[in-house]
């Protein structure tokens, strides 16, 4: 039982060394893309998809803590959100988490110490996941910026006096668009 937890822990460590190269490769390029030199056309699309990435990040926090607040609140009033199948719960003291202890939670300090615990625990797993999410929302409107940069190129392509450079920028700059999504695809695999 103990060797296949080991096991596990050394798989889960080795995979976050990955995953954390390829998150490191994806701030490193976004980095790169709002530091080098454009256009004041091509900063104003890239404010207006960060505006639209921004927006859905409130949005999700906002969500987020309307659900902390029903499920911390909740149980501090007597009402509980959870399935009470549990025949021997207290239905009395309901937590928001259902589990199991190994201690008397009806009692006056294990109780508030418990909810407490569970509140804290349910704050940071939320912050976990809503990080995770908002990168990754932040990252598709990044490289959707990118793309519209890239199409803006590509159709004022015949204005240009020097064809052939302006045409092998825009061919380089899709290759590294490309990269970027093949790189991206493999970091919501390892996170769920």
């Amino acid at each position: 039982m103990y060797v296949i937890n080991i096991y596990f822990i050394i798989l889960l460590l080795i995979s976050c060394h990955y995953i954390l190269k390829a998150v490191a490769l994806i701030i490193h390029l976004i980095a790169n893309d709002w530091t080098k030199t454009t256009t004041s056309q091509e900063k104003a699309m890239m404010i207006a998809k960060a505006q639209i990435a921004r927006i859905i990040v409130i949005f999700g926090y906002g969500i987020m803590g309307v659900g902390m607040i029903i499920m911390f609140g909740l149980p501090l009033f007597g009402f509980s959100v959870r399935y009470l199948s549990n025949v021997t719960a207290d239905l009395e003291k309901p937590f928001p988490i259902q589990t199991y202890y190994i201690y008397d939670t009806t009692r006056r300090p294990q109780y508030e110490l418990s909810y407490a615990a569970q509140c804290i625990v349910l704050f940071f797993c939320t912050l976990c996941y809503t990080g995770i999410d908002n990168f990754l929302s932040l990252s598709v409107f990044h490289i959707s910026g990118q793309l519209d940069i890239l199409r803006n190129h590509l159709l004022h392509l015949h204005i240009v006096a020097n064809f052939n450079n302006v045409l092998k920028i825009c061919i380089m700059e899709h290759i590294r668009l490309l990269r970027y999504i093949l790189s991206k695809i493999h970091v919501p695999i390892y996170v769920q």
